[in-house]
């Protein structure tokens, strides 16, 4: 796998969720600190269509230094809907895990020519 994509690589391929939507600046707090929500989208990957979450990380609380970066978090393929209902919508939407390394490289692909600037990528 590319060292650009991170994320579990466990569970079944077809594992689907619900992933909660964030509001734009929405602070989440971790151990070492937080990150704020920037942006939530959905890009289209081939045939499919896959939600990502453009996040600003800072680390607040670390024992070695402070610091910050800005990952794009992708929770997964949409299962039902039209991205334009996607982007509209409130609440959840059902998402698929991306677990194949194909599906992974077409959504990075898009990503990129989108966020060229942006290095890490996580599939959750």
């Amino acid at each position: 796998m590319p060292d650009y994509i991170s994320g579990d690589l466990s569970g079944p391929p077809n594992e689907t969720s619900f992933y909660v939507r964030k509001s734009s600046g929405e602070e989440i707090r971790s151990i070492g600190g937080f990150y704020r929500v920037i942006e939530e989208g959905v890009v289209s990957a081939g045939e499919r269509e896959a939600v990502y979450v453009l996040t600003g990380c800072e680390l607040d609380t670390s024992c070695c230094c402070p610091g910050g970066t800005a990952e794009i978090r992708v929770p997964g393929f949409i299962v039902s809907g039209k991205s334009g209902e996607v982007e509209d919508a409130t609440g959840e939407i059902e998402v698929e895990r991306i677990r194949s390394d194909k599906d992974k490289a077409l959504v990075v692909e898009a990503l990129r020519e989108k966020y060229a600037a942006f290095i890490r990528i996580e599939f959750e």
